[in-house]
């Protein structure tokens, strides 16, 4: 290309982006505050507070007012819901309602029983809870799959790790199978960032301690990033999209290769990810698409229940 066509081609993406992305992006926003009611804002709270919830209980806390501010609030947006006819016999009421009951009975909260009691008599709820808290697991029967059904259903988010370190050759091969990831048009915009070594793995857990407990020690962590330049302007959601179906593929192939995983939730251009961005060396063409830790279970888990929604709502016939 001689200098006036790459010229040309600078000016085309550039304004291409304006032609492109602002309009996108306005129109996605105004979908937003268009259609988003404050009843599904109270809906997305309900999840949120309960799988907070529900994940501080798989831990010792010795602190007695541990968790009451979010189980209070849980309990204010589920009575909200209710008392404006949400369906009380939905997968949201059902899952914050039974983790509301195991946190109280847990930390001795009688008068959150009795409130809880009398919330599902106001309101006739008479089912029994799903699956709620926590239970404990061994590592052989975490890796305990005889088809792909059950490999699937087997996989669970691991936060209890061993010491050892996750040897270099099963990483890589772990992101040779995750490799076979379907991309838009075979783009493959992947990148996955990892190391062995303790003091930049410490270093990196230092990023995460506010928002992730790890009892047993900083787990490794890889950080998988995609490329923004291999898709256009009016792909700008591409990259997210490949780069979701990516980490999909690596913690099965991880769990394949009898290696725990948990996907650790990164807000992009907020702390932590430009610390990190800047420690890793990541190039400002890559998205930062979330964090995993790895690492072998230890022999005996605690995991979250997290009790999945059934097909109702989920799989919609037209």
């Amino acid at each position: 290309m001689n200098r006036m066509e790459i010229i040309k081609s600078w000016l085309h993406v550039r304004l291409a982006f304006f032609k492109n992305v602002l309009p996108l992006t306005i129109k996605y926003f105004s979908a937003y505050f268009r259609s988003v009611s404050y009843q599904q804002v109270v809906i997305r709270d309900v999840l949120l507070l309960s799988h907070s919830l529900e994940k501080g209980l798989i831990y010792n806390y010795s602190r007695p007012d541990w968790g009451v501010g979010k189980a209070n609030s849980l309990i204010d947006r589920i009575e909200y819901l209710l008392k404006n006819r949400y369906n009380s016999n939905s997968y949201e009421i059902k899952e914050g309602l039974s983790i509301l009951e195991v946190y109280s009975e847990k930390t001795q909260k009688k008068a959150m029983m009795n409130k809880l009691l009398s919330l599902k008599k106001l309101y006739e709820i008479s089912y029994s809870t799903i699956p709620a808290g926590k239970y404990e697991v061994t590592s052989a029967k975490i890796f305990d799959y005889n088809d792909v059904e059950s490999f699937i259903r087997s996989r669970r988010s691991i936060r209890f790790f061993k010491e050892n370190r996750v040897d270099e050759n099963i990483i890589l091969k772990a992101v040779e199978m995750a490799n076979c990831t379907p991309s838009a048009c075979n783009r493959q915009p992947c990148k996955v960032y990892y190391t062995n070594e303790s003091s930049t793995i410490e270093e990196m857990g230092k990023y995460f301690k506010t928002a992730y407990r790890f009892e047993t020690g900083v787990p490794q962590l890889l950080v998988i990033t995609s490329s923004l330049s291999l898709f256009s302007s009016d792909e700008y959601l591409q990259p997210l999209i490949n780069g979701g179906m990516y980490v999909s593929y690596l913690l099965l192939a991880f769990h394949s290769l009898g290696i725990g995983t948990t996907p650790l939730e990164m807000v992009a251009f907020k702390s932590p990810e430009k610390e990190i961005r800047k420690k890793l060396g990541i190039k400002g063409d890559e998205i930062i698409v979330t964090a995993i830790a790895i690492g072998y279970p230890l022999e005996v888990n605690n995991i979250t229940c997290g009790t999945r929604r059934t097909t109702d709502g989920v799989a919609i016939k037209y």
